[in-house]
């Protein structure tokens, strides 16, 4: 049996990874209370969004050590948001 150990790095990687995406494929700017579809199927059908605020949050902290208060407020929010863009 082999164990896999997700560390919070791990989390705020992939969180933010998917968060620069959107902000990089974006056409134009938006104000920064925009609402964006984060993951369609989130709870009960219904989808996660995020304020162009908050994708600007993960944009600036892809690649580096910090961990946005979004993330770190709700380790719990933040691993079912992990797991939901990893497809486990």
């Amino acid at each position: 049996m082999v164990t896999i150990q997700i560390t919070k790095q791990m989390i705020t990687e992939e969180i933010c990874g998917h968060l620069c995406g959107i902000a990089e494929s974006a056409p134009s700017s938006y104000e920064l209370d925009d609402m964006f579809i984060i993951i369609k199927n989130w709870n009960d059908g219904r989808p996660l969004r995020a304020s162009w605020r908050i994708i600007l949050q993960g944009f600036h902290c892809y690649g580096t050590d910090r961990i946005p208060s979004f993330i770190s407020n709700d380790w719990n929010r933040a691993v079912k948001m992990y797991k939901k863009l990893k497809g486990l």
